[in-house]
């Protein structure tokens, strides 16, 4: 689904995959911190979503063997 989007027309796998990648690290980097006041749900948002983009990422390597990181297989 993400690679027919049109961001993504023409990029490798590895670089979708580094994008959900770096997409779920801001999450999760976002969800450590304390939450304003005026919105106390926000990290629990933040970290779910960083909970979803790690799952998509999981699925797309899972798919594809893992071939993406540089060419290597994991073992």
């Amino acid at each position: 689904m993400v690679a027919s989007h049109s961001v993504f027309r023409g990029a490798l796998p590895r670089q979708i995959d580094a994008a959900l990648a770096g997409l779920a690290g801001g999450f999760f980097d976002a969800a450590r911190l304390p939450a304003p006041p005026n919105m106390p749900t926000i990290r629990e948002f933040q970290f779910d979503e960083g909970i979803a983009a790690l799952g998509w990422l999981r699925e797309r390597l899972a798919a594809h063997g893992s071939k993406s990181a540089g060419g290597r297989q994991s073992s």
